[in-house]
């Protein structure tokens, strides 16, 4: 019998699958080996498990988001700054995944994940912005002591956007 809160729901379908091939016998299943090693393909599983909407695919959106919210709140300053008056921010990003993660129906679902990944889109785009500014910065700046902190801080700043565009495009990859 299924179960009514499958975990994934891949374990949900090897149930099926093992009643199924129990019932065909050998004779439709020689390939089969009880013992044999399983590969897990995880992009066929994530992939399943959103199509599902169970709770595999749940917790990849609140690990990607946790994510996110550890590469915002190292420099949060800078990244309120640099989102101030826009409607997509980080932040925003953060609030857009915990909405999505309680919708059941999947024509919501699937207009959530639309709306995230432009968002996401568009973080990112502004994020990457900033930091050529900051890189192009830093390559203007003169060579000596007298510019060192000044340098220290931008190439800091400029990193800290890499990482957190990286990140939000992690969100964006598991998304498509």
């Amino acid at each position: 019998m299924l179960k009514k809160q499958p975990r994934s729901a891949l374990l949900q379908l090897d149930t099926v699958n093992q009643l199924a091939i129990r019932a065909a016998g050998p004779r439709y299943t020689p390939g089969v080996k009880p013992g044999a090693p399983n590969i897990a393909i995880e992009y066929l599983v994530d992939a399943f498990d959103a199509l599902a909407l169970v709770d595999g695919w749940r917790d990849r959106m609140r690990q990607h988001a946790a994510a996110i919210a550890k590469e915002n709140e190292h420099r949060e300053v800078l990244i309120n700054r640099l989102f101030r008056r826009r409607s997509a921010t980080p932040s925003q990003l953060l609030l857009q995944v915990s909405e999505l993660l309680v919708l059941k129906d999947p024509q919501l679902v699937r207009q959530g994940v639309f709306q995230l990944r432009r968002n996401c889109d568009r973080v990112v785009g502004r994020i990457r912005q900033e930091s050529e500014k900051l890189w192009d910065l830093l390559r203007t700046l003169p060579e000596g002591p007298a510019s060192n902190d000044e340098r220290g801080r931008i190439q800091s700043d400029a990193r800290v956007l890499d990482d957190l565009a990286r990140t939000v495009e992690g969100l964006v990859d598991y998304l498509r």
